[in-house]
């Protein structure tokens, strides 16, 4: 898919995928809880089952590249057996 969505960060425009922008919006929406990638799959996708969770970091991982603008630590963090969260970020 070629269509792109923009983005904030900062004051600096950022374009992500629609799935980048699925995933966003999902973490804004629970900020401070506990994501599994099952969960994650489970909201945004019609056959979680065809969603291995290897593709939802690979998503993650290119959502925390672009959103990473500025800040000192990531605003998504990765809990290691238990899931992603998005924290409050360091300016």
């Amino acid at each position: 898919c070629t269509e792109t969505r923009t983005a904030k960060r900062n004051g600096h425009s950022v374009r992500l995928t629609p799935t980048e922008t699925d995933i966003l919006r999902l973490f804004i929406q629970n900020q401070g809880r506990v994501l599994s990638a099952d969960r994650i799959a489970r909201t945004l996708w019609a056959d979680p089952g065809e969603v291995s969770s290897h593709l939802i970091s690979v998503h993650i991982r290119n959502l925390r590249r672009k959103v990473a603008t500025g800040l000192r630590s990531p605003s998504i963090q990765t809990l290691r057996g238990s899931g992603y969260v998005m924290a409050e970020p360091e300016l």
